[in-house]
């Protein structure tokens, strides 16, 4: 049976993990033991994005950045195996480490080569935008699992509806440009193209993109030697180079509007006036249709810095930009390299692949793109629910993986898009517990079961719940009432394969065994841990009011007590990813003949 792997992720060194970050690793570990539980191979792994401000600002000291981060996944370790966190710790990854680098450092050079990175300025960044509407089409396509992930990601990618018409710019070929209404289409003044649209230099000219990056920050936008025949309007518009309009319609190519957009009437206020000549486009294609476009921002995927893995590309005077597959070394290894192309002395770009880029891959396994993976790619990837632009960059990642190109449509059945389910625990703000620490002290005196329990019941979606003093105090309460009703039941009583049906009560306490097995499973399966616990309480209570309801004409007879005994260990079976301690001891007891002394009582 191949291993499925469930990937926590947004671990750095950057900072101590927070109470929300604790929560997020024990609804992973929760979600790893169910699926175990079910006769899964499970391999569940946590992410370590190396790159961070803190780990750069100790390496400009002078100190070995490597040890920083090693004594940081140690405490990590350290404080998640107190709470009982079954992660396995030989396939965790951190981003720093020389074989993960190199699989990093290759997947730029693959994605340069395929035109998905560009640079802009001195950043490099990755056409997220081109893949918008292809991962709206992917959401859209997903069950109702971690619904309120799947819409924050809808918001992430700041879908706008309009309409859009063909466009000729003379010189530059033919491409659509959009308008929010197809009213306002008549009285645009100009044709506005983001610098990061795909094809940005084919339209415009290198000139005035060169322009583009010299202009002062004031002048955000350039205006082009080339006009734009649009249909619908009988004059020929100048066309101009902006980012101003990125905010309305992301990266691609619109009508400029000034009497709809301030914006736009800055932009106007700067053209140079000219005749314009007249112009009309032949009819056919000339009625705007339907469209959208996306405010979706293209990631920075690099960084300044003098530690971390460097970006592996080189600049040649003669050949351009030169990606390396096999990577550059890191440091003062970098040296002077010669152009693998030409053989000239080439300079290596002096960047740092960003967090944000760590973290896009996080969930693939080693060995990169290509199909030489080692081992399985992530099935479940566990993040925040403020992590909706990192959670759609994995997606649009798994995409990219699985060969998908800009604008290509979701193929069923693809081996990254179909398998990798990118899903965000939903929580809310956790600020309880003075800090950390407290926690760790937590664990030790009240135990990890108690901790687990009192932070899986402590916030949901859209609540600010903390684990204040009273959460604490619940969760030992039930956890100690549990032990002190279930123990002597489960000692006393002869394991039975099933529940008795010749009473009417035990069959009903029968059918909430399956009842209560089928909504833990789905709360589960939803990585909803905390509407798990709740049904687990559920049904102990209702075990409870079978036991009061048999007993109520005297003592009960021992088909009663064995069906209690039953029940009380599928309590157990179902509690074992939430709360693993006490449920292992319960199934002990379960399993176990009755002591002599237990049945003479």
């Amino acid at each position: 049976m191949s291993a499925v792997r469930v990937h926590a992720d947004d671990a750095r060194p950057a900072r101590e993990p927070n109470l929300d970050l604790v929560r997020r690793y024990l609804c992973a570990d929760a979600q790893a033991r169910f699926r175990r539980a079910r006769g899964e191979a499970v391999e569940f792994t946590l992410g370590i994005q190396a790159a961070s401000r803190e780990v750069e600002a100790a390496a400009q000291q002078g100190a070995p950045a490597e040890q920083l981060i090693e004594r940081y996944r140690e405490r990590l370790r350290a404080r998640l195996g107190s709470l009982g966190v079954s992660c396995d710790w030989e396939a965790t990854r951190v981003s720093s480490a020389p074989d993960r680098a190199r699989d990093l450092q290759a997947i730029f050079a693959t994605l340069v080569e395929r035109d998905l990175v560009y640079r802009d300025g001195a950043v490099w960044r990755f056409r997220s935008s081109c893949f918008a509407e292809r991962c709206e089409r992917d959401l859209d396509a997903l069950p109702g699992r971690a619904s309120a992930a799947i819409e924050a990601q809808h918001r992430a990618l700041r879908r706008v509806d309009g309409f859009e018409v063909k466009a000729t710019v003379l010189g530059g070929g033919e491409l659509p440009v959009f308008a929010v209404t197809a009213e306002a289409i008549p009285r645009a003044e100009f044709v506005a193209i983001s610098p990061r649209h795909p094809g940005v230099e084919s339209v415009v000219g290198a000139d005035a993109l060169a322009a583009l990056r010299r202009a002062d920050v004031a002048a955000p936008a350039v205006q082009s030697e080339r006009q734009a025949a649009v249909a619908g309007i009988e004059a020929l518009l100048p066309v101009v180079l902006t980012a101003l309009l990125e905010e309305h319609s992301g990266a691609t190519a619109s009508l400029g509007i000034p009497a709809d957009d301030e914006a736009a009437r800055q932009i106007a206020g700067r053209l140079r006036k000219g005749g314009s000549l007249p112009f009309r486009t032949h009819e056919r294609g000339g009625k705007p249709r339907p469209a959208s476009r996306y405010g979706l921002a293209d990631l920075a995927v690099s960084r300044r810095g003098i530690w971390g893995t460097p970006v592996p590309v080189l600049h040649c005077g003669a050949c351009g930009v030169v990606p390396l597959a096999g990577g550059l070394p890191a440091g003062e290894g970098r040296g002077v390299p010669a152009c693998p192309r030409c053989g000239a002395v080439a300079k290596p770009d002096p960047w740092v692949l960003s967090a944000e880029f760590e973290a896009m891959w996080s969930w693939l396994p080693p060995g990169g793109l290509g199909g030489g993976q080692r081992g399985a790619a992530a099935e479940t990837v566990l993040l925040g629910d403020g992590d909706s632009s990192r959670l759609l960059h994995q997606r649009i990642a798994a995409a990219v993986a699985s060969g998908a190109e800009p604008g290509s449509e979701p193929v069923p059945g693809e081996e990254f898009t179909a398998a990798t389910i990118v899903a965000a625990v939903e929580t809310g703000g956790l600020d309880c517990v003075a800090n950390i620490d407290a926690l760790d002290e937590l664990a030790a005196n009240a135990g990890a079961d108690v901790v687990r329990f009192a932070l899986f019941d402590a916030a949901s979606a859209g609540t600010a719940t903390g684990l204040y003093p009273h959460s604490l105090k619940r969760a030992q309460r039930f956890l100690a009432e549990l032990r002190a009703y279930a123990e002597p039941r489960l000692a006393a009583a002869a394991p039975v394969a099933a529940i008795d049906p010749s009473s009417r009560l035990r069959r009903r306490l029968r059918a909430w065994c399956g009842v209560a097995a089928e909504r833990v499973a789905s709360s589960l399966e939803a990585l909803d841990a905390k509407r798990a616990i709740h049904n687990l309480a559920l049904f102990l209570r209702r075990i409870e009011d079978f036991e009061e309801r048999a007993g109520a004409g005297g003592k009960l007879d021992a088909a009663d007590c064995e069906a209690v005994a039953f029940a009380l260990a599928r309590w157990a079976e179902l509690a074992g990813p939430c709360v693993p301690g006490i449920a292992a001891e319960l199934s002990a007891l379960a399993t176990a003949p009755p002591a002599a002394e237990e049945v003479a009582a």
